[in-house]
């Protein structure tokens, strides 16, 4: 019987010098901790980004209030016509 427990000794030191030379030559370094948030926290930042989201949406997407008519930048009245179409007939009646 007391070899087994001489046995069971040794096992247990030369696990225990066996580790502290396995952590003086490890390679990697540790695992970072994980944090762990609660189910609520989750769903209020997603609440918080919904509503946000959703009166970004419904800003953006609201017409222009204009008092007046717009200006017409491009007035097509006053174009001159080229050259070389002052000849051809003004409409498909006029074609020959």
């Amino acid at each position: 019987m007391s070899d087994n427990d001489d046995r069971k000794e040794e096992s247990v030191e030369l696990a225990g010098t066996a580790g502290d030379g396995a952590e003086a030559m490890r390679l990697r370094a540790e695992a970072p901790r994980v944090t762990r948030i609660s189910r609520k926290v989750l769903m209020g930042a997603g609440l918080v980004a919904g509503i946000g989201i959703g009166g970004a949406l419904i800003y953006a997407l609201q017409g222009v209030d204009r008092v007046g008519q717009p200006e017409e930048l491009i007035s097509t009245d006053r174009r001159q016509t080229a050259d070389g179409l002052q000849g051809l007939p003004g409409s498909y009646g006029d074609v020959p």
